[in-house]
């Protein structure tokens, strides 16, 4: 059985309404590593200030927050049902990768961020 809440109204009873706060880059990243990782790969941005995907300086398939490569894991983001051009698809992609390959896909900047 399901618990079903009840709403009662009072006729001319205000109702508000109060947003639910946005998560933070870091809480919807969730990982210290993976964070750390974002703030050396991008900065934490995944948009340029034109709000175009922000892309690597070294490789322009580098796409965004995580600087996911469109080489390596487009086709496989797309085969999982994510967008890495998105902030909250290039976080979940980064978190596939991290799952699966671990935290080694980075190691070309593991100087700035540390995370073996």
């Amino acid at each position: 059985m399901v618990a079903i809440p009840l709403l009662i109204f009072t006729p001319g009873a205000s109702v508000t309404y109060q947003a639910p706060t946005p998560l933070t880059l870091e809480e919807k990243i969730g990982d210290p590593k993976l964070y750390a990782i974002a703030q050396c790969e991008s900065n934490l941005r995944q948009f340029n200030e034109d709000g175009t995907v922000l892309r690597g300086r070294q490789n322009p398939k580098d796409v965004g927050l995580f600087q996911v490569n469109e080489r390596y894991w487009l086709e496989e983001s797309g085969r999982i049902g994510l967008d890495i051009y998105t902030e909250d698809g290039n976080i979940a992609m980064a978190k596939y990768i991290r799952d699966t390959r671990g935290y080694k896909p980075w190691f070309w900047s593991v100087q700035c961020h540390g995370v073996r």
